[in-house]
């Protein structure tokens, strides 16, 4: 990830920070549509586990009103993903976005089940494609962080706009 200059050298007339600052606006928007359409490559031993895993999203993950809709579209995806790596007779890495990402993440580690049997394969699992998810998702929180910091700058140029673009009144000295 590249590191964004910081607001501090910034030219000092009115025309030149809203020049940077109008560029710094495209980044942000492109570094925004990038995050938004990144996918999150997560490596499975075979198509088996893909189907464990989609098996716990189905039977063992707890949902509300709130993330419903996220745990079904989740499943969708990885449903589509191991049909596309069926089809290519790809390896077998699922693809996902970052939304997905973060859904699987939450079933993943909110996961209730019963039996030493069902332990044991949850825990093979998790140990398979665990760290890798959490590369993933800590790839996706360092992205994140970078636009953050991109919008911290923005907030600073637009202070300095504002302030070179305010009249200042002087009061007249008043002599008696």
């Amino acid at each position: 990830m590249t590191k964004m200059k910081k607001v501090e050298n910034t030219p000092k007339t009115l025309e030149e920070v809203t020049e940077t600052r109008d560029n710094l606006v495209t980044e942000v928007e492109a570094k925004q549509t990038e995050l938004a359409e990144a996918k999150y490559g997560i490596t499975f031993d075979n198509t088996k586990d893909i189907t464990r895993v989609m098996k716990h999203v189905d039977k063992s993950t707890t949902w509300t009103i709130k993330d419903a809709a996220l745990i079904i579209n989740l499943y969708d995806n990885i449903k589509l993903e191991k049909a596309r790596i069926k089809a290519e007779d790809a390896e077998p890495t699922v693809n996902l976005g970052a939304i997905d990402l973060n859904s699987l993440y939450k079933a993943l580690t909110t996961a209730d089940g019963n039996g030493i049997e069902a332990a044991r394969s949850f825990i093979t699992l998790l140990t398979n494609i665990g760290s890798q998810i959490s590369s993933a998702m800590q790839e996706m929180a360092d992205a994140n962080k970078e636009v953050q910091e991109m919008h911290i700058q923005l907030a600073e140029l637009d202070t300095a706009i504002d302030e070179m673009s305010t009249e200042k009144v002087e009061a007249d000295e008043v002599i008696e």
